[in-house]
């Protein structure tokens, strides 16, 4: 599938979506990128967000995850008075209607791509399990009106790209190898004693994030 005019592109700071970014400028599209935020206003996101606008002078569309959406609904990591003030549908803060595709759609629109599709940076060298799928469609989801552009990279032709356009990957990597997605074990250790901003701000959107990691911890001393 080739590029033509304005293309959206889940982005979501990592490397295959900066891969993505650069093979739909290197083709000529006007990329629309948009961004789902698992917390709102977290300094590091924000700080490689605003990299990526300036290196790329494109403005990136900012939604709520569906996924924090999910977890608020749901009570995770809230305290009785916390949970009451996100009760929907009277929350003040968020959309709780917003979901993947209705964003999708959202971009669409903004791209001024209505019917359009959605680019997405997977590759079939990231797993398994993309691999025979990408494989399969040649990186075209037409159902759900997605396309992988750079689905048939390798690792190293990804590294190279990236190295070759001077892009700067985000702080995740240094911590976790990947860029932050989760509310859960594998990311908060590292926001807690390196980001101590970040970490006010993530505890005060989920007020039992403190014993969920002492939990973590009792957890894994008593498996060892």
């Amino acid at each position: 599938m080739v590029a033509r005019g304005p293309v959206p592109l889940a982005f979501s700071r990592g490397k295959d979506s900066l891969g993505a970014w650069l093979q739909l400028r290197r083709h000529g599209a006007t990329v629309v990128p948009f961004y789902r935020e698992v917390v709102p206003g977290l300094a590091f996101v924000e700080e490689s967000l605003r990299w990526a606008e300036d290196f790329f002078a494109t403005r990136i569309l900012r939604y709520p995850d569906p996924a924090l959406l999910a977890q608020l609904d749901d009570d995770a990591l809230q305290t009785p008075s916390s949970s009451a003030w996100w009760s929907r549908p009277t929350s003040p803060v968020l959309p709780f209607d917003w979901t993947a595709e209705r964003i999708r759609d959202d971009a669409r629109a903004a791209a001024g791509v209505p019917g359009g599709f959605v680019a997405v940076g997977w590759r079939a060298a990231d797993s398994f399990g993309r691999r025979r799928v990408l494989r399969k469609t040649r990186g075209l989801d037409v159902s759900g009106r997605a396309w992988m552009p750079i689905w048939d990279w390798t690792h190293t032709r990804l590294e190279g790209e990236l190295r070759a356009a001077g892009v700067r990957l985000p702080i995740d990597y240094r911590f976790w190898g990947r860029s932050f997605e989760a509310i859960d074990g594998r990311f908060l250790p590292a926001i807690k004693q390196h980001m101590p901003e970040d970490w006010r701000r993530i505890c005060a959107w989920f007020p039992l994030a403190e014993a969920y990691l002492e939990r973590e911890r009792f957890a894994q001393e008593r498996s060892t």
